[in-house]
């Protein structure tokens, strides 16, 4: 049991800042997603918060088709560049798609999803990035 202990903790250290892999990635998803008309975009900064990520990229859409196409774009563009989600939730319901790149989780919701489960609420405590 101390081993797993002591592995816990290793895995648990918070980053002081992202590679530049992941900062380069955070400014192509984001620019995937507005060009897409992607709405009320915010991204926020996780990395001394938690482990598990370093952003959360939340996103509005207006609908399935267009939730559909911007988690498509983002998908089929960092797939050209080598990069593959780990995991993609929630393609085909319409309301919320979840694309797990480890370093940056994207979130895109329809509106009513979006206002329900709050994520920036939740988050209060990380810093939010604003888009140029």
């Amino acid at each position: 049991m101390e081993n797993v202990a002591v592995r816990l903790e290793r895995n648990t250290s918070l980053k002081d800042a992202p590679d530049v892999e992941t900062t380069v990635n955070l400014k192509v998803i984001t620019n995937l997603l507005s060009n897409k008309k992607g709405r009320d975009i915010i991204i926020l900064e996780l990395f001394r918060l938690t482990s598990f990520t370093d952003y959360f990229i939340i996103c509005t859409g207006e609908n399935a088709m267009h939730l559909n196409a911007m988690a498509e774009d983002v998908e089929l563009n960092l797939r050209d560049s080598g990069k593959r989600p780990i995991s993609v939730n929630g393609q085909g319901f319409g309301q919320w798609i979840l694309m797990d790149y480890n370093d940056i989780i994207v979130h895109i919701f329809d509106e009513a999803t979006r206002k329900r489960y709050n994520l920036e609420a939740l988050w209060l405590d990380a810093n939010r990035i604003e888009l140029i």
